[in-house]
């Protein structure tokens, strides 16, 4: 018996070491992440994390690199392969929220944002006159095919899905609308259709004429009444760490939470709860003829929060 407890003994102290050297053929325990706090000059708080969480994947990530997008040229109809998305970006010209504001453009910049605990080898979109809205398709049979409903939209019962991204508005008086939008195909494609049109996320004088706002929009794009959540002030030139949490209920109950520059998945902004919520396209919008600049990088899709935050 004493010769068992010593061998087991043994055996426990070597894969301990083995562990610690990253030579351990066993199972490991999975190490949950432990943020530490990084407060910028403009007091903006980000994260970075020691560990991933074993069951945190990041699925999909958007760095708009040089190889796929050349710099100075335009979102609009490229269509590079990235993990997650199908076809090409389309310049939505049917949409009413661009109706009366003409063709602005998403020009691609050098450079992504500078967010603390994000790193990025990629670029920037950015747009400073005109309204514009482009839109790609996600990848509902590829990598997001476990969060797809019997429709081929991302909304399968008991599914929860995370979005980043990382947002600058570098120029004030803001423009009417400048925002991400996670929608049920192109608003101006959806026709009769009713209910949930979209999840829109960014800066909109809604509820103040300087704060972030989000909200749930109906088909053609508007406002859901007793949806619109405040985000606090759209502080110029801050580059600002969203993420959008999306709970779809198993009983038809799907919950929507907001967060902005939080450390803390516990600790959402805004919360917002709807039924028959599903998407399949990921759209950037500017609308409004002010000089204000929207400026986009890092869009990332993942199975946790933690996913989507770390580095």
């Amino acid at each position: 018996m004493n010769k068992v407890l010593l061998i087991i003994t043994v055996l426990s102290l070597v894969a301990c070491a083995s562990q610690e050297r990253g030579t351990f053929n066993g199972t490991v325990p999975a190490v949950s992440p432990v943020p530490s706090i990084h407060t910028t000059p403009n007091g903006v708080t980000g994260m970075a994390f020691s560990a991933h969480n074993a069951n945190a994947q990041l699925l999909s990530e958007e760095n708009i690199t040089s190889s796929n997008y050349p710099i100075g040229s335009n979102l609009s109809g490229a269509n590079p392969a990235v993990t997650g998305y199908l076809g090409q970006w389309v310049y939505d010209s049917s949409d009413p929220s661009i109706a009366t504001d003409g063709n602005g453009s998403g020009i691609v910049i050098s450079g992504p944002l500078s967010y603390p605990g994000i790193v990025s080898s990629g670029n920037t979109i950015v747009s400073s006159s005109g309204s514009w809205v482009v839109s790609r398709s996600l990848d509902t049979a590829g990598v997001f095919n476990p969060y797809t409903d019997s429709n081929d939209n991302i909304g399968k019962p008991g599914t929860t899905l995370y979005m980043s991204v990382l947002l600058n508005l570098t120029t004030q008086p803001f423009a009417l609308n400048e925002s991400v939008r996670l929608t049920n195909g192109l608003f101006g494609s959806n026709g009769s259709k009713t209910g949930v049109g979209g999840i829109y996320l960014g800066y909109s004088p809604l509820l103040s004429a300087k704060d972030f706002s989000a909200f749930l929009t109906d088909v053609t794009g508007n406002p859901i009444s007793g949806t619109i959540g405040d985000l606090g002030a759209a502080q110029q030139g801050a580059t600002n760490l969203f993420v959008i949490k999306v709970q779809f209920g198993l009983t038809g109950k799907d919950t929507v939470s907001f967060y902005r520059n939080s450390t803390i998945e516990s600790n959402p902004a805004f919360v917002v709860t709807t039924t028959g919520l599903n998407y399949n396209t990921l759209s950037l919008l500017r609308t409004g003829v002010g000089s204000g600049t929207l400026r986009v990088s890092d869009i990332r899709f993942g199975s946790s929060y933690a996913s989507v935050v770390v580095p």
